[in-house]
């Protein structure tokens, strides 16, 4: 072979060992990535210790949040017979209450979650009232049981006087929660904003409606004592200005079906 040979040769042969090393070099790269990627993979579904403890927990809370959510019963409804003695006044400091009374009743049907709800108050004052409401219960699996309710609807006053009367008809919202403490007592709470409206005397009125009290349960029948506040604000018409205050304490009877 000649000396040209042998060079052509040598050259060969360099090439061939950086193609070789260059090849081998590119598999131990590509091996590499692949052990790593099933690495990953394998620590992204490892099961630990404290992992199962986590998910547990979680589960544990979605059940307790079903079980608190679900209905226990489709279909529901109660009756319901109350009085409040209560006293009025314009808001001043020095005003004396006037004392009067009140009597109602009230009755809701639920199926599931929505629920209508309607009432009427009769007072000594010749004042009547009828509220309607159409009820969503965000939290609780039945109205006999620890809930959370919004109520959205129409609240009609009637003003009575001598010779003539005067009627609102107020849109209002609110929310109503009862907790039980114990298997068979617990609080209960309503809070009602009255949206403003003008009367046939085009005389606007807005104001609240609040209760809180606590109740007893004997199976079917609840007993229940509650303490309301009640604001109303009036204004324009061929009348001054002026607020309404009403607070005292009341009880009822309620029964569920």
């Amino acid at each position: 072979m000649t000396q040209l040979g042998f060079i052509r040769a040598g050259i060969l042969a360099a090439i061939a060992t950086v193609v070789s090393a260059s090849t081998a070099n590119a598999q131990f790269e590509g091996t590499y990535e692949v052990a790593v990627k099933k690495q990953e993979e394998k620590k992204s579904s490892r099961l630990s210790l404290a992992d199962w403890l986590t998910q547990k927990q979680r589960n544990r809370a979605m059940d307790l949040w079903l079980a608190k959510n679900s209905t226990s019963s489709h279909y529901e409804f109660f009756l319901e017979a109350r009085g409040v003695n209560y006293g009025e006044t314009n808001g001043e400091a020095n005003a004396t209450p006037e004392n009067h009374n009140v009597y109602g009743g009230a009755f809701a049907a639920y199926a599931g979650v929505a629920g209508l709800k309607g009432g009427y108050d009769l007072d000594s004052e010749k004042r009547s009232n009828w509220a309607a409401s159409l009820n969503l219960r965000l939290f609780g699996r039945a109205i006999q049981d620890t809930h959370i309710n919004l109520e959205y609807g129409l609240r009609g006053t009637t003003l009575k006087e001598d010779t003539d009367s005067e009627f609102f008809q107020n849109q209002f919202g609110g929310v109503s929660i009862n907790l039980y403490l114990a298997k068979s007592f617990g609080l209960e709470g309503i809070y009602q904003r009255l949206l403003p409206v003008e009367s046939d005397r085009h005389r606007t009125m807005e104001g609240e409606d609040s209760k809180a009290g606590v109740f007893i349960d004997f199976s079917l029948l609840r007993v229940f004592g509650y303490w309301r506040h009640e604001y109303l604000h009036f204004k324009g018409g061929d009348q001054p200005s002026g607020s309404e205050f009403r607070q005292g304490f009341g009880g009822g009877l309620r029964l569920y079906f």
